[in-house]
């Protein structure tokens, strides 16, 4: 699915995330959250922590994001199924991970208890979607998809769609534009827009 835009509100889809590895491991299940209103009903948001050097803490800005209300519910609805899983494990279920490690490690630090890391996150991803056995038209080969495959193509899907370097440094989280210029230099698109 496309991101959609309502009034001043990008709505999101799983695919239009493209947070790090890293990121999605530090995520808890209270970075799940919804607000209601009379004019737009229930908003679903999830708050992506925005760590990338590993001298920051994992958890000390987020990045909110609003998700389009179908994905949004089955998010919420799976984190309340992960809150629910760790009642009497954690002093505070609202603290879980968001996606959780079957066991709960050694040497995990404080606050990250039962904590997938961000490779075991990546090697989870990837096993699901080799197990989708998906091909590509071109070769007819078994595709490749890791983790960074999703965020380029989001950064040239961006490109593509006419966007600038600002909107998809903020679609890729990152503080500055020095390293989207790849993106918008000769997408596809772009070039079929000049011919």
């Amino acid at each position: 699915g496309d991101r959609k835009v309502t009034g001043k509100v990008h709505y999101y889809t799983v695919t239009d995330l493209g947070p790090r590895p890293v990121q999605y491991a530090a995520m808890k299940v209270c970075d799940v959250a919804t607000c209601t209103s009379i004019e737009s009903g229930t908003t679903y948001i999830v708050s992506i922590p925005r760590s990338k050097k590993r001298e920051q803490c994992a958890r000390s800005s987020f990045k909110k994001r609003t998700l389009i209300p179908e994905l949004g519910g089955l998010v919420q609805e799976y984190a309340n199924e992960i809150r629910s899983r760790f009642v009497g494990l954690l002093d505070d279920p609202d603290q879980a991970p968001l996606f959780p490690a079957k066991r709960q490690g050694k040497n995990e630090p404080s606050g990250f208890e039962f904590h997938r890391t961000s490779q075991s996150l990546a090697d989870w991803f990837e096993q699901s979607i080799d197990k989708l056995n998906v091909h590509s038209e071109r070769t007819g080969e078994q595709i490749n998809i890791t983790a960074t495959r999703f965020r380029r193509t989001l950064g040239c899907r961006a490109a593509d769609e006419g966007h600038g370097e600002l909107v998809i440094a903020d679609l890729l989280d990152h503080t500055d534009t020095q390293n989207v210029g790849v993106y918008v230099e000769a997408t596809p698109g772009m070039m079929e827009r000049i011919d």
